[in-house]
């Protein structure tokens, strides 16, 4: 208010017109305007006290100050009483800034008649005759009209003179409303309140008196007298406004937004009101007994008028926030008939689309007959629901045609220049549609679709055949043409028809499901109504979105955007039936959604303040016998089935000891001679840990320090590496320490050969949160971590007579020291060492710093040790093992930074008197203080067991996410599982408060450097289980990317950002980065960018005209990899709702994997490869068997200048599977169906598969995107046996950062996931039942094979065993298809059935299903719409 008073006296205004809104009954800021000589163009503030309050009644809880039904509610109870009053309080202080409540009278058949009264400064005071309000919904007015039907002259004389005595009492100004109730039973009239300003009916009234209420209100404010006396004001014809809401009739009238896409209205006639004469020119008008009792005059001849004011056009954003009215549309007629059939007739030319509206609501009003005859109360639409609400009528034969014709036309592609894009016929990105079928449904998705077949003719004519469960109607010979965007012109059965139809897509932001407002809507604007069609999306992209409305029957979902106001549960309270659980707000006006279910709260999806779109899950609610509701039991057979429903995989979950199911040993043979060479980490780690503690052998390989074989044990060092490739010394095993015993202090072996030692034979034990081992010489050693600390335990044998510790400064597992320093310090009682060392990483040329800190100072509580006797120790220069050990209490050395790795030695050396000593430990990447700190902080009691212990409850709850009945599963199976559960969850590492890069409050993780092979499994199964770690990660990522970094991104938990603390734009901008710009040194950082926007593929022999430079092999692969990654950016496009421009940018540069397909190659009897290809767009040939296990050439494949084949640990027959976005343009490519499955069995019988690398991942499932989901089973079983096992060996290649262990967890799962998308593959399990627990929705999914045949766990399953996947239910209902879930059905809690059987036969005709992966026409539908 003071903002405008300030902006009043800087223009030079000399008053103020409030609107119709809140301040227009706002007395204080009357008040205030006149004490600052400002004329408020309304009532004074006295009668705005006086008269803007309600009167008081009995059973409706209303707001004191305001109107338009906000604050208002009915309350029929008393038990309700409070509750209504608080949200009548909120609603009402919102809408009108105060939340004083009255209670008024409700009558039961009400009218809500009301007079427009005029008073000015001299005293006189006039009516404007009455209004109709009656017909209603949620207290606020839909439809009004003038004057009031049915009323005699006396009564409206009545009336008026009431009204006006009303405002002379209380010396009223200005423009009024006097509102009555008039009792359809008694015929009596109550005095119900009076809106002190105009009101946005008053058009209706300015139409039958033709004055301009407005223009009166200015008048009086300057001063003047009434513009006319009472006998002048004319009473002519009958006028209605309609109200147009932005909301869904159909859905209790609850308000609506979005975009006006479409908006054409009727043509007004009048921008005011017309002219009408007075009634003392009105030939033998007689007034009668009182200026007040007049008869409405229909005797005039006046033309028809219409009238409109709205306030959005089109392409305006309707929101939330303010009241859903749009528009009105107010017509005029001679008499009531007449204006009824003006409102009739300007209704049907009223087409809106972008957001629900009234309208066809309103033209079923206008047609009532009950409405026709003035059978009006304010409970109109209840008492005539049905007649006002019929079901939608099936669209017509015709109707149909017209609008599959449309989407034809629309979508026939333009031919343009000749180019790679409309020349290869294969990928049917150009020419023209032949046949096409459009599948359409109405909104009601009960009613099965209609198929529309449309074949095209030559001189634009089309057959058309619509077909439905009940009729079959065909079309010859149609003409058809799009005049515009938005209209058709077509003759069906000889009559020509133009027709609008306009196309609402959904927003990028909505994945695709079978939801209908997941999918193209069409509105058909035809002969005066309006009919909406669901243009059924294709199956490829469907496949891609999964149902994003896939929640329980229990859930309670937003009826509409809203804000939510009020979230009365929490997860795990009781609710019963009718129990108000969330409250929403759209548009001034508050919901209240209201338990349907007894239950207990599963999940809650929404926060207070929070903005929901329509039909987000807000609060889940589960019910039935799970519940062990036990006051309920009535019957032994009742309790039975009750706890039968408790005593399942979850109470499993909670007896079974999922660590003591992990062999940590599993991958750790050694690769040498051949070896599988797993590299996997078999020390002590808490999950995601930066700590990994654990021993490191003399020889190579030993990536991850430790090798199961007899190499003799160099030390126990602090952090490691897991599953990687690389340097094959290994990364990091930073600062070692050694024990010792029967040395002289200082003439011990510090010396890493030295002091080598072998280990007694089995003495190795490993279980999750625990390492330990022992040497020849009887020494024990033992370690357990925290995230960023650790304990060692070296248990000494008691024949021993010195027992001394080395802390070795210099020797990392790939001895590439570049300088450092040790600080030996027992100065003050206590024995500390630190340490500072810079060494290489495993990959690259690059190094990095570390810090350690050693306590050995344990407490009297965790057996107390005395340090007899220290000092340090170095290496001459001249000879690095010619060593010399000087003891000291406290001391230094220090080594300047090289550029190249020392071979010094150096550290410090320790003695004991106790046979047992106990080390405490910390790590930093910050400092050396920190490090310390970290021990301090994670470790302060040096409490052994409660180390363990939280360490094994750390990885109890990470296992614990997927669960199997133990005792009936296969042990083997279960052993596998678990551990590969644990390998997955290693890395990578967390490293948050210890970036040494760069200061930032997002969580910090490294031991990134596999992303190529973790994205196709690690980050999926951690989106499964671990969304809380797994976003971290990508937090990470993202941050990365603000500094140095690269990004791949999927859309799961968009919904859930926030919760996650990720920024989409940063994520997207990190992503369209990286997907855009090309780095100076793309070796290091980034892609290629400027050759694959240049030529939508990597050419080989290309030079970079910007000067950027980078390693050129790998130029097939990682033309696959770019496309499959912009299909990534293009995902989190729709998902983060960005520009359509980059959608369909990122989505055709997705599909430049064929442009380094050569369908010329043949190999085998096969033809087509993906080859290198030069800039002039020759290819170069490198065979396809190249780096396949059977190459006979031995060609390289890693990422160094060797490689000549231009694939990355593959070969061209293996990366030509390689498409995982586009699977059916590769089958389509290699010849169709039948084709591929015979190049996919040739493929595995020949020996081109190779396990070990991550681009044969996803091939033992590429029979699903050929229909045949028997031959994935088959093939799935074939490569778990072959290549997993329990023993060392157990694993075909190196983990790589958990990527095997994901791959083979999926693989006993019975899914593949697609990169990014909602989809993972679903095939046949291994065990007969698991759960999958989320961590962050706090959900609980169970699957169940119904069959489950223990004999297909095997290579090969014998003949007849149950293994084919022949039904799948979700939660009770059919799957959409054999080939998939959607992610959202694993994650969102509740029932998956797999149904399998033993007919192979039947298997291979059934494939997917009716909505299976892919076809012909799916591969045509994904490459038109890239």
């Amino acid at each position: 208010m003071d903002k405008i008073v300030a902006i009043c006296h800087r223009s030079g205004a000399q008053a103020v017109h409030p609107g119709y809104g809140f301040l227009s009954e706002n007395a204080l800021f009357a008040d205030n305007l006149s004490k600052e000589g400002i004329v408020f163009i309304g009532p004074p503030a006295s009668a705005i006290i006086s008269m803007g309050s309600k009167s008081e009644s009995k059973s409706i809880m209303s707001a004191v100050h305001g109107g338009g039904g906000k604050g208002m509610r009915t309350v029929h109870s008393a038990d309700a009483f409070l509750e209504a009053l608080t949200s009548a309080q909120r609603e009402a202080q919102k809408s009108f800034g105060n939340a004083d409540v009255l209670v008024e009278k409700y009558i039961i058949r009400p009218r809500h008649v009301e007079v427009q009264v005029f008073a000015d400064t001299l005293g006189n005071c006039v009516s404007l005759w009455e209004r109709d309000c009656s017909v209603q919904r949620r207290n606020q007015k839909i439809i009004e009209e003038a004057p009031a039907p049915g009323l005699t002259p006396e009564m409206r004389a009545d009336l008026s003179q009431k009204a006006i005595d009303a405002a002379l009492a209380v010396n009223y100004v200005g423009a009024g409303t006097v509102e009555f109730i008039f009792d359809n039973d008694t015929n009596q009239f109550f005095f119900m309140e009076m809106n002190t300003r105009l009101q946005v009916e008053h058009p209706v009234s300015e139409m039958i008196t033709g004055l301009d209420l407005v223009e009166w209100q200015l008048e009086v404010a300057a001063g003047n007298q009434l513009p006319l006396p009472q006998s002048a004001i004319p009473l002519v014809g009958h006028a209605f406004e309609a109200r147009i809401y932005a909301e869904n009739p159909r859905n209790n009238f609850l308000p609506d937004s979005g975009s006006l896409l479409h908006l054409s209205t009727p043509t007004p006639t009048h921008v005011f009101a017309p002219i009408l004469p007075s009634p003392s020119a009105v030939a033998g008008d007689d007034i009668g007994v009182s200026a007040l009792a007049r008869t409405v005059d229909t005797s005039l001849v006046v033309e028809p008028s219409l009238r409109l004011e709205q306030g959005f056009g089109a392409g305006a954003q309707i929101g939330v926030f303010y009241d859903p009215m749009i528009a009105k549309l107010v017509v005029h007629g001679r008499d009531r008939t007449e204006a009824l059939r003006v409102l009739r007739k300007a209704l049907e030319k009223y087409e809106v689309v972008g957001l629900s509206t009234n309208i066809e609501f309103l033209r079923a009003l206008a047609a009532n007959e009950a409405f026709v005859n003035a059978e009006l109360e304010t409970g109109f639409i209840p008492k005539h629901f049905d007649q006002l609400f019929p079901p939608l009528p099936e669209p017509s034969a015709e109707l149909l045609a017209q609008a599959a014709l449309y989407v034809v036309l629309r979508d026939k592609p333009v031919r343009k220049t000749s180019t790679p894009w409309t020349s290869l016929a294969s990928r049917r990105f150009g020419g023209d549609v032949h046949e096409r079928i459009i599948s359409l449904q109405t909104e009601d998705t009960s009613v099965d679709p209609v198929t529309v077949r449309i074949k095209s003719l030559s001189g634009g004519l089309f057959d058309v055949t619509v077909r439905s469960a009940s009729s079959f109607t065909t079309f010859n010979a149609v003409p058809g043409h799009l005049t515009s965007p938005t209209a058709l012109s077509t003759t069906l059965n000889s009559a020509y028809l133009t027709t609008t139809i306009v196309s609402q897509k959904p927003p990028p932001s909505v994945p695709a499901s079978t939801a209908p407002n997941t999918m193209e809507r069409l509105h058909v604007f035809h002969e005066g109504h309006k009919t909406t069609l669901v243009l059924s999306s294709p199956k490829w992209l469907l496949s891609l979105g999964g149902d994003v409305l896939g929640a329980g029957k229990d859930a309670l979902k937003a009826p509409m955007p809203s804000v939510v106001v009020e979230v009365k549960v929490a997860v795990g309270d009781k609710v019963e039936k009718g129990q108000a659980v969330v409250v929403l707000e759209s548009m001034k006006t508050e919901t209240v959604l209201r338990a349907e279910v007894d239950g207990i709260v599963k999940s809650v999806g929404c926060a207070k303040g929070e903005m929901v779109e329509e039909g987000r899950e807000l609060v889940n609610i589960e019910t039935g016998l799970c519940l062990l509701r036990i006051m309920a039991i009535v019957s032994m057979r009742y309790w039975l089935l009750s706890a039968l429903c408790v005593v399942n995989l979850q109470q499993i979950a909670a007896t079974t000891n999922f660590t003591s199911l992990v062999n940590l040993f599993i991958g750790t043979a050694s690769g040498a001679n051949g070896g599988s060479g797993g590299n996997a980490f078999p020390g002590a780690a808490i999950p995601h840990a930066m700590v990994k503690v654990g021993i490191d052998v003399n020889t190579a390989p030993r990536q991850a320090g430790y090798v199961s074989d007899n190499s003799s044990i160099t030390g126990i060092s602090l952090m490691h590496d897991e599953g990687t490739g690389g340097n094959t010394d290994g990364g990091y095993g930073i600062f070692p320490l050694f024990p010792l015993i029967n040395c002289n202090f200082t003439s011990c072996p510090v010396g890493i050969d030295a002091r080598a030692a072998k280990r007694a034979e089995g003495a190795d034990v490993a279980t999750p949160g625990l390492f330990g081992t022992a040497f020849v010489n009887g020494i024990k050693l033992e370690t357990t971590s925290t995230r960023r600390a650790g304990l060692i335990r070296f248990t000494y044998p008691p024949t021993s007579n010195s027992r001394h510790v080395v802390v070795d400064l210099t020797h990392d597992l790939g001895r590439s020291f570049e300088g450092g320093n040790v600080v030996l310090d027992r100065s003050t009682g206590h024995a500390r060492v630190q340490l500072t060392g810079t060494f290489l990483q495993s990959y690259g040329t690059d190094n990095y710093t570390v810090h350690a800190c050693y306590d050995f100072d344990s407490p009297a509580a965790q057996n107390r040790q005395s340090v007899a006797a220290s000092g340090i120790f170095q290496s001459s220069s001249s000879s690095s093992t010619n060593i010399t050990i000087t003891p000291a209490k406290t001391s230094e050395l220090t080594f300047p930074f090289a550029s190249s790795p020392s071979s010094v030695q150096a550290g410090a050396l320790l003695s004991f008197d106790s046979g047992v000593v106990f080390i405490r430990f910390g790590v930093s990447f910050i400092s050396a203080a920190q490090a310390c700190t970290n021990a301090e902080e994670e470790i302060p009691d040096w409490d052994w067991d409660k180390v363990i212990n939280a360490s094994v409850a750390r990885w109890e709850d990470v296992l614990s996410r997927v669960t199997v009945d133990v005792s009936k599963e296969d042990p083997t199976v279960v052993e596998l599982l678990y551990s590969s559960l644990y390998r997955a969850s290693l890395v990578p590492a967390n490293l948050t408060d210890e970036n040494p890069y760069w200061d930032s409050p997002y969580p910090f993780y490294d031991a990134l450097f596999c992303s190529w092979d973790t994205f196709r499994t690690v980050h999926p199964l951690l989106s499964l289980t671990s969304p809380r770690e797994w976003a971290e990660t990508v937090n990470a990522y993202i941050d990365g990317w603000r500094h140095t970094g690269i990004v791949k991104f999927s859309g799961k938990y968009a919904r859930h950002t926030a919760e996650l603390n990720i920024s989409t734009d940063d994520l997207y901008k990190a992503l369209v980065d990286t997907a855009t710009n090309t780095p100076s040194d793309w070796y290091t950082v980034g892609r290629q960018n400027t050759a694959w926007t240049m030529f939508d593929f990597i050419p080989t022999a290309w030079v970079d005209p910007s000067g950027a430079t980078g390693l050129p092999t790998r130029e097939a692969s990682r033309t696959l990899e770019y496309a499959v990654d912009d299909f990534a950016v293009r995902r989190a496009a729709i998902t983060l709702n960005k520009s359509l421009d980059d959608v369909y940018l990122f989505g055709n540069r997705s599909v430049g994997f064929v442009n380094v397909w050569d369908p010329n190659v043949t190999s085998d009897g096969f033809s087509g490869f993906a080859q290198r290809r030069f800039a002039n767009g020759t290819f170069a040939f490198s065979p396809p068997d190249a780096y396949s296990p059977i190459d006979p050439v031995s060609h390289s494949c890693a990422r160094g200048t060797d490689n000549d084949v231009g694939f990355y640990e593959s070969s061209s027959w293996e990366y030509s599977f390689f498409a995982p976005h586009s699977m059916a343009t590769l089958v389509n490519l290699m010849g169709g169906n039948d084709t591929f499955i015979s190049r996919l069995d040739h493929y595995f019988s020949k020996g081109y598969f190779f396990a070990g690398n991550e681009p044969s991942f996803a091939v033992p499932w590429a029979y699903h995107y050929a229909n045949r989901t028997d031959l994935s089973a088959l093939r799935v079983r074939n490569v778990v046996y072959d290549n997993f096992n329990t023993g060392i060996g157990g694993i075909p290649g190196n983990d790589d950062s958990g990527a095997m262990a994901a791959l083979l967890t999926f693989h006993i799962l019975g899914l593949y996931p697609t990169p990014f998308s909602w989809q993972l593959l679903v095939g046949s399990p291994l065990v007969s039942s698991y759960t999958i627990k989320n961590n962050l929705l706090g959900t609980t999914t169970t699957v169940t094979v119904n069959g489950f045949d223990n004999t297909t766990l095997t290579a090969a399953p014998p003949s007849g065993s149950n293994l084919f996947v022949k039904k799948i239910t979700v939660n009770g209902k059919d799957n959409p298809s054999l080939c998939w879930l959607a992610f959202d059905d694993l994650t969102g809690g509740g029932k998956i059935v797999i149904d399998v059987d033993d007919d192979a036969a039947s298997a291979a005709n059934r494939g997917c299903g009716e909505d299976g992966l892919t076809s012909q026409k799916e591969s045509q539908a994904l490459a038109d719409s890239l």
